[in-house]
């Protein structure tokens, strides 16, 4: 099973090892996607009730994650699904919880989405408002600004409709759209080009794709261009009855907005899809670039009701401030875990500090910078020792405050106390499956976040076992590691001599 591995991504799942998915969850056999490689169902926590969708991808002949692949292009494709998964952290980006795999097929637990996919909202709806679609657009841009950034550096290559889901079965000013299936993601170097081959569904495809250039990021711009379009007018741009047909469209036709419907679409609209869809990608516009257009910032209110984050600063006022202070001032373990559990809440449990986190974020990258943070405080004298404070919460030196982090430092003791989120978090670094953190799991999990400006010191070790051992034995346990988070002892069952809440 494939684990974090150093500043490649921020969480880890527990080694599952010998463990069916069975185990910890029930499942509802009717499925709620299908594909080539497997489908996706719902599934119940045996411990919570909470549900998740659950993606079964079926392994090509002697194809395991733990050992040598025959296919090894199945093979990378998996594992790299996976490890992207567990490297993204943002609002519009479906989690990845847990990770079970079998001789036939890898398991991964997923958020659940219970509203309906874009592309089934365009099939009943014919096409969307202005106004709902810059909402949409603002969402997948915000995403996919973030996959591109320079600390992410990931393209997800399969951008479309049908990859955009709905977090709820609710009116869009109370919803959230989300991101799903990197599959196809690739890493890459920015400022290269360097990624090869023709993937992607032929529609969404962009020229240099088709043409098999080498191809960047700007690839997944060409794909929000599709997307865009399709949303206001019901239509792709560039179509055929084949994918040969696409593919001459595509690469030889002019983009056109002369039928009835772009006769009363805004001509922003119009201008920001050009600039997604220019044939050469040395002209298209950035994804960051493109979030930040005026006609996204100024239809979008319309739908949410609430001007974009881009255009009002947010503000954090003197107990938020000591929030972050108090979060500050934990030990780099307790601040791993806590952002850990943080990122495995559910968008209802953390809807207040999540807007507060979006009106934070002014550039729209998902992530804060120390002058996002500066420009959000409002109480006197508490930028004086902000320098201290931005680094002390930035516990990987990363530079910027990433989104589970901030949830993390925003929460309270009442956040902590779901008994399948601390023990999730537990297993996580439990690794060896002993029922314990031992103190090599302890250097190693703290080593998979350090940085050249961050070294984890013998001495750090010590002194966080000492807080966190309390019955000495030289291992953290259950109760300890809960007890350490919550600040006091959670009362979890004891199962073969070890601590568990099976």
């Amino acid at each position: 099973m494939p684990t974090k591995s150093a500043k490649a991504a921020n969480f880890w799942v527990p080694n599952n090892t010998g463990r069916g998915y069975d185990k910890d969850y029930d499942i509802e056999h009717k499925p709620i996607g299908a594909g080539a490689f497997g489908t996706v169902k719902t599934v119940v926590s045996k411990r919570t009730g909470e549900r998740r969708a659950l993606k079964t991808i079926r392994k090509s002949t002697k194809t395991w994650l733990g050992g040598s692949a025959t296919h090894a292009s199945d093979h990378e494709l998996l594992v790299t699904e996976i490890d992207i998964n567990l490297a993204l952290d943002h609002p519009n980006i479906a989690k990845l919880f847990n990770v079970y795999e079998d001789s036939r097929a890898v398991y991964m637990v997923l958020e659940l989405c219970q509203g309906k996919d874009i592309l089934a909202l365009i099939a009943e709806q014919k096409r969307l408002s202005e106004p709902i679609s810059a909402f949409v657009m603002d969402s997948l841009l915000s995403a996919v600004a973030y996959l591109h950034s320079t600390s992410v550096s990931i393209c997800h290559r399969d951008l479309k409709l049908d990859n955009m889901l709905l977090k709820k079965n609710t009116p869009w000013n109370d919803n959230t759209i989300k991101l799903i299936d990197f599959g196809l993601a690739q890493r890459f170097t920015p400022g290269e080009t360097k990624l090869t081959g023709k993937v992607g569904t032929p529609s969404y495809i962009p020229p240099e794709v088709y043409a098999l250039k080498n191809y960047n990021e700007k690839a997944d711009v060409w794909s929000c261009g599709v997307i865009m379009y399709t949303l206001l007018s019901g239509f792709f741009p560039f179509s055929g009855n084949k994918e040969s047909d696409i593919y001459m469209s595509v690469t030889t036709d002019k983009l056109e907005f002369d039928d009835d419907i772009w006769k009363g679409i805004d001509q922003g609209a119009k201008d920001l899809i050009t600039m997604m869809l220019y044939k050469d990608p040395v002209q298209r516009v950035s994804a960051m670039a493109a979030r930040h257009h005026e006609w996204i910032l100024d239809r979008q209110e319309h739908c949410t009701g609430e001007r974009s984050s881009l255009l009002v600063r947010g503000t954090l006022d003197a107990q938020q401030y000591a929030n972050l202070q108090a979060f500050s001032a934990k030990t780099r373990f307790e601040k791993v875990a806590a952002t850990m559990v943080a990122h495995l809440l559910d968008d209802s449990e953390i809807e207040q500090i999540q807007r507060k986190f979006k009106a934070l974020d002014a550039n729209g990258d998902g992530k804060l910078s120390l002058k996002e943070i500066e420009e959000a405080i409002t109480g006197e004298g508490l930028k004086d020792d902000l320098q201290e404070l931005f680094d002390e919460i930035d516990f990987n030196s990363s530079s910027q405050i990433e989104y589970s982090t901030f949830i993390a430092s925003m929460m309270d003791e009442r956040y902590f106390h779901k008994e399948e989120h601390l023990w999730r978090a537990f297993k996580s670094m439990d690794q060896n499956n002993v029922g314990a953190i031992t103190v090599q799991e302890l250097a190693k999990a703290l080593q998979d976040l350090d940085s050249s400006d961050a070294p984890v010191t013998a001495d750090e070790i010590k002194r966080i076992m000492e807080k966190a051992d309390t019955n000495g034995d030289g291992q953290i346990t259950f109760d300890e590691f809960a007890a350490l988070i919550c600040g006091k002892t959670h009362g979890v069952t004891v199962s073969e001599g070890k601590n568990s809440p099976d």
